[in-house]
């Protein structure tokens, strides 16, 4: 009978849990949320600021200090020594009315791809969309069950856009 020259605990027997330990750690380190530039993460704060203000009603949770984990928003994932970046932005029944306002503050967000603006009441739709660099790298908006006071802007300098939701406009 040949005897175990290992004893009861085998070798492998502790490299396996350590291992273990050490990948779940790394996994981790992966599931921290990302973080916005300086800027971004200002420009967020002011929209938050102003949604507060314009609608104080609204329940849009931004309590977290991280803007990427707000509700309505999502980042981007940041390639190594950069930052995040707002790529979608959900404003929906919202309360919002003030067009030419928000428009200032969402121009600013040059990495966003996708923005639902759906159930608000705005007074007008602004020419600054069109306007800003937004226009040529959206590729969603959402406008669906929105009050819009006046004419519809020009859309043809949203190059990239894929989606426009009209959808029962008033």
């Amino acid at each position: 009978m040949e005897k175990n020259r290992y004893g009861s605990c085998s070798y492998y027997g502790l490299l396996l849990p350590l291992l273990f330990l050490f990948l779940s750690d790394m996994s981790m380190a992966d599931v921290q949320s990302p973080r916005l530039s300086k800027d971004q993460g200002s420009t967020m704060r002011k929209l938050s600021s102003m949604v507060s203000n314009m609608a104080p009603w609204t329940s849009w949770n931004t309590s977290d200090s991280n803007p990427c984990l707000w509700s309505g928003l999502t980042c981007s994932v940041p390639s190594p020594g950069s930052s995040a970046g707002v790529v979608h932005l959900s404003m929906s029944a919202f309360g919002l009315s003030d067009s030419t306002a928000l428009a200032s503050s969402i121009c600013s967000l040059d990495t966003l791809q996708s923005l639902d603006l759906s159930k608000n009441r705005f007074t007008d739709f602004p020419r600054q969309l069109a306007s800003c660099p937004l226009g040529a790298r959206l590729r969603a908006l959402n406008l669906s069950n929105a009050q819009v006071a006046g004419p519809l802007d020009d859309f043809s300098g949203f190059h990239k856009l894929e989606v426009l939701d009209f959808s029962s406009v008033i």
